[in-house]
């Protein structure tokens, strides 16, 4: 993967982009509207979790409990929508369809996380925001006041229109016990235009049934995605700003490309993972525009 050399620094103001972009959401009834070239499946509307939620894709907001009773937690958010000017609703729409599920390809034991299809039909901005955050306390829940450490990073990156399936996902590594906010969508077909808000669904002292270590989420998504009829063409290992290590395998089948990226978060017993597919172009954009890996981008702590 090459660099991200062209992604800028944001700060306060991306924070801001965020909570508005984030207020657009998860529809609890209703019907739900066909993905164009994507069969219809109730099913998917579930989260594979073993801890039962919402399709929260872009959002990971998971506070770990330490034996020593103090906390960390751990967020990141994606964002990729039509950029300024491109105000129609024919610009783009994301759907919130867990398609890792309908591949049979999702990672074991999630306890957050979610997938979506993106259709961006014009050059599209990517935002991306990480924090890190030490605390004595739960009850910091999302703010940054009682952090005894924190670091924080944002990023925006250009990204070519075509059509994207994305999907991010947290998988304990231990039987630690955990809080999680999950970001409530006000509907499944998103048009970019609608604004409307909810806040985040905060479950506290949630224990997962399963934890899995990141060689071992590696080897099990490995088995999925070849028994698909993917080829691995590439990988990786390395480091990132806030991940102990990061392993990437590129896989092709046909013209399709995805790309799997695992990362151990610094300080929790955490594995984030993040799965692109679609075509090379839109595959290799994005994923250089949301990958964990050091030196991809420079942020601000």
């Amino acid at each position: 993967m090459g660099k991200r050399d062209n992604r800028t620094v944001i700060a306060a103001t991306v924070a801001t982009m965020f909570i508005l972009f984030l207020a657009i959401g998860y529809m609890s009834i209703g019907p739900q509207e066909e993905v164009p070239g994507y069969p219809h499946n109730d099913s998917l509307r579930d989260s594979p979790s073993p801890i039962r939620g919402l399709n929260s894709f872009g959002n990971i907001m998971v506070l770990e409990h330490l034996p020593n009773g103090s906390v960390v937690r751990f967020t990141e958010n994606v964002l990729a929508f039509p950029g300024p000017g491109n105000n129609s609703t024919a610009s783009g729409k994301m759907y919130l369809i867990n398609w890792t599920e309908g591949l049979g390809i999702t990672p074991p034991c999630t306890i957050q996380g979610g997938a979506a299809i993106l259709e961006n039909n014009v050059t599209a901005e990517g935002f991306h925001d990480l924090s890190l955050c030490i605390a004595n306390s739960s009850e910091i829940g999302l703010t940054y006041a009682g952090c005894l450490r924190k670091e924080r990073a944002s990023f925006k990156t250009e990204l070519p229109p075509g059509r994207v399936s994305m999907a991010t996902y947290a998988v304990p590594t231990s039987s630690a016990t955990w809080d999680r906010w999950d970001h409530v969508y006000c509907g499944r077909v998103i048009d970019y235009q609608s604004v409307c808000g909810h806040p985040e669904l905060w479950l506290k002292n949630l224990t997962s049934p399963c934890h899995n270590s990141l060689d071992e989420v590696l080897k099990a998504l490995k088995g999925k995605i070849e028994s698909r009829g993917f080829e691995e063409i590439g990988s990786e290992r390395t480091g990132g700003q806030m991940f102990e290590r990061v392993e990437v395998k590129l896989y092709r089948r046909d013209n399709e490309y995805l790309y799997v990226e695992l990362a151990k978060v610094e300080e929790m017993d955490l594995v984030r993972v993040l799965m692109i597919m679609g075509d090379e172009k839109v595959v290799k954009a994005y994923a250089e525009a949301f990958t964990a890996v050091e030196g991809n981008g420079s942020g601000e702590s």
